[in-house]
C-alpha cells in the first residue's frame, strides 16, 4: 500500500500538467480537450486518499463476508451468493476493459496525427515538440503516468461495486433464510394449524437470531462502505458531468478527427457506465433491503414461541430503517439521481455551448 500510495502521489503531482494546461487554454476548444482528464485525475486523487485512509478497515471486511459465506446452507443460497460474486466480476471486467480501451485509444491520436502531439494536451517544462529527445521522455512519461492511472482506476472504481453487490448478494440469501424460518418441519398440517414441539421452538429461535446477527454485520459492513464512498461519490457525480459536457462540445463543435473521437466517445462510455454500475449497485442494494421486511413477515411464525415473535418485531422494526447509499451524506445514490445527474450535465453542456 505505502509502495502503490508513492506511485499515485508521482503520478498525481505529473498529472497536474492537465491542470495548468487547461488554465493556460487559449479557447474553449482547446479547454475542453484537456479538462475532461483534469476533472477525472482529481476525482482518482480523491477516491485514492479515501481508500488509503479506510484501508485497514476493508481488510478486515475479508475475514468477516467469509463468516457470512458460511451461514449459507441450502444450494439455493449458496447459488444467490455466487451469482453476486459473478456479478461483481463482471462490473470489474467491464470498467477494466473500458479504460484500458481508452489507453490504447490515446495512442492512436499520437500514431495517426499529422505532426509531433501527446496522448493528451498538458503542460511541461521541455518543449517536447523542439526535439525527438524531448518528445519521446514527455510521450514515455504521459504513456506510463497513464498506465498506472488506468490500473489505480480500476481498483478504487471496483472495489465499492464489488462489495455492495457481494453485500446485496447476502441480503438477498438472508431473506431466504428467513422465509423459511418455521417451515422446516415433518408435520403435514398447514402452517396456520401446526403443532410445534418445544425443542422445534427453540431451534426457530435460534435461527432467528443467528439471522438477526447476520443482519446487523451486513449494515456495519455497508456502513463501512458508506463511509468511503460517500466522499467521493459525490466528487464523480460532478466531475461526470463535467467529463461528458466537456466531451459533448468538444466533438460537436470541434473539426472531425476520427482517432481523437474513438478517444473521446470510449472516455465518455467510461465515466457515463462508472457511474451508472454505482447507482444501480445502491439502487438494488435498497430493493433488498425493502424485500427482507417482507420476507420476515412471511415466515412462519404464526405458530411460534412468544419469545420469538418479540424478538421478530424488533427485527422487522429495525429492518425497515433506511439503508441507502448517500453521495456526501446529501444525495442518495440511485437510478433516480443518475437520472439527475445526465440532466445536470446536459444543463451545463447547454451552458458551456453558448460561449462557442
Amino acid at each position: 500500500m505505502v509502495q502503490m500510495e508513492g506511485q499515485h502521489l508521482e503520478v498525481t503531482l505529473g498529472f497536474n500538467s492537465f491542470a495548468v494546461e487547461s488554465i493556460l487554454a487559449d479557447n474553449l476548444n482547446d479547454f475542453c480537450e484537456v479538462v475532461y482528464v483534469a476533472m477525472s485525475d482529481v476525482t482518482l486523487s480523491v477516491k485514492f486518499l479515501t481508500l488509503f485512509l479506510v484501508r485497514k478497515q476493508l481488510l478486515e471486511l475479508a475475514a468477516i463476508l467469509k463468516r457470512l459465506d458460511n451461514s449459507a446452507k441450502t444450494k439455493e443460497e449458496i447459488t444467490v451468493l455466487q451469482e453476486g460474486i459473478d456479478a461483481s466480476k463482471k462490473c470489474f471486467l467491464i470498467v477494466w476493459r473500458l479504460f484500458y480501451s481508452a489507453f490504447v485509444t490515446s495512442h492512436l491520436v499520437v500514431i495517426f496525427s499529422a505532426e509531433r502531439r501527446l496522448m493528451y494536451p498538458a503542460w511541461f517544462p521541455l518543449d517536447y515538440k523542439a526535439s525527438w529527445t524531448n518528445f519521446c521522455i514527455v510521450y514515455g512519461y504521459q504513456t506510463i503516468g497513464f498506465l498506472v492511472q488506468c490500473t489505480q482506476a480500476c481498483s478504487v472504481d471496483t472495489y465499492p461495486l464489488a462489495y455492495i453487490r457481494v453485500l446485496t448478494a447476502h441480503m438477498r440469501a438472508l431473506s431466504i433464510r428467513i422465509q423459511r424460518i418455521g417451515f422446516n418441519t415433518n408435520s403435514s398440517d398447514s402452517p396456520e394449524n401446526m403443532h410445534l414441539t418445544k425443542d422445534e421452538m427453540e431451534r426457530n429461535y435460534a435461527e432467528l437470531v443467528s439471522c438477526i446477527k447476520d443482519h446487523k454485520t451486513i449494515i456495519e459492513l455497508f456502513s463501512t462502505i458508506q463511509k468511503t464512498i460517500s466522499g467521493t461519490s459525490l466528487i464523480q457525480f460532478v466531475g461526470t458531468g463535467f467529463s461528458q459536457c466537456s466531451i459533448g462540445v468538444y466533438m460537436l463543435y470541434v473539426g472531425f478527427n476520427p482517432s481523437i473521437m474513438l478517444n473521446m466517445t470510449i472516455f465518455f462510455v467510461a465515466v457515463t457506465l462508472e457511474t451508472l454500475i454505482l447507482c444501480y449497485c445502491g439502487d438494488l442494494f435498497c430493493q433488498e433491503c425493502e424485500e427482507l421486511s417482507k420476507a420476515i413477515y412471511n415466515c412462519n411464525w404464526t405458530v411460534q414461541s412468544s419469545e420469538f415473535k418479540k424478538a421478530l418485531r424488533i427485527f422487522l422494526f429495525h429492518s425497515q430503517r433506511e439503508s441507502v447509499l448517500k453521495a456526501g451524506n446529501l444525495v442518495p445514490v440511485n437510478l433516480q439521481t443518475f437520472l439527475m445527474a445526465m440532466k445536470s450535465s446536459y444543463s451545463m453542456f447547454t451552458l458551456l455551448s453558448s460561449f462557442k
